[in-house]
């Protein structure tokens, strides 16, 4: 990376504290390990090959990683706790992360976290990155790398405002204007799952605007501006008096805690794990 980034043998081994041949030998050393040339080397500069293109831009995750790796063992030496990185949908961001992770700081105050939120595909996909350790999602992951478990069942409700008070049918629900979800996430997944048991779709449905939160389905289906599929755990009582629920969708939908297999029993992780079971059995 260095040689790279200082297009120069000689400068790249005086910054990292190597003879010149001695960075010459580690390079070769490199691309006969990887079985492929890296760089071509010019009178003026050297330049990277097409593999050499590939393993620098893998080496700046591989040195994140590494960086990452030993931040956290200090952590962990210095008795600090260390830092889990979790992720969660936009309805248990809200209605379940907060209390879990007050919980987690209860068992463990040494404990740093880092939370990104976004579609249940998203953070599905984060975590199968490993840019997060543990997730909150609306839908159950189908494969068999992936260790989950199931935290509470969820009502999907379609609210509107009061010129909307008549629509009581599945078929009146598509045929009326509809705000829906992001592709990705696990309201959406519900939705299009309830309505396939009337053998109806959102490909016939009359979509007036797609959203990434529940929150700005609820303003719009305030507004008037259609009805909107949304979480039960994301209507406050505030909010529901401000919309007229209109009808509850035939679901089975829950959320569950999510992390790769290969790492279910890091410590961090099981603590994650562990606590996410108290919380659900305080909703029993």
């Amino acid at each position: 990376m260095k040689v790279v980034e200082l297009r120069s043998f000689s400068d790249a081994a005086q910054a990292v504290g190597l003879t010149q041949s001695g960075m010459s030998k580690q390079i070769r050393s490199l691309e006969e390990d990887l079985g492929v040339t890296l760089l071509h080397r010019t009178t003026a500069s050297v330049e990277l090959t097409p593999a050499g293109r590939i393993v620098y831009s893998k080496a700046h995750k591989l040195l994140r990683d590494w960086e990452q790796l030993m931040l956290e063992c200090g952590r962990l030496a210095a008795g600090s706790g260390g830092l889990l990185r979790i992720g969660a949908s936009t309805v248990p961001s809200t209605s379940l992360l907060p209390e879990l992770l007050q919980r987690l700081r209860s068992a463990q105050s040494a404990l740093e976290f880092t939370v990104a939120t976004g579609s249940s595909g998203e953070m599905l996909e984060q975590l199968e990155q490993q840019e997060l350790d543990a997730i909150i999602v609306g839908m159950a992951p189908n494969e068999d790398r992936f260790s989950f478990l199931p935290l509470i069942e969820d009502k999907l409700l379609v609210i509107g405002n009061e010129s909307f008070r008549n629509i009581t049918t599945l078929p009146q629900i598509v045929e009326s204007p509809l705000i829906i979800r992001e592709q990705g996430s696990g309201t959406l997944a519900a939705l299009e799952q309830a309505l396939s048991t009337e053998k109806l779709s959102l490909s016939k449905a009359n979509v007036v605007a797609r959203v990434s939160s529940s929150e700005a389905a609820l303003a719009m289906a305030r507004a008037g501006l259609g009805l909107a599929a949304v979480s039960a755990l994301s209507l406050s009582s505030e909010a529901l008096r401000s919309v007229t629920v209109l009808y509850e969708l035939p679901t089975n939908r829950k959320f569950y805690a999510v992390c790769l297999r290969n790492r279910a029993h890091d410590p961090a992780i099981k603590l994650f794990f562990k606590e996410a079971d108290r919380l659900r059995n305080s909703f029993t």
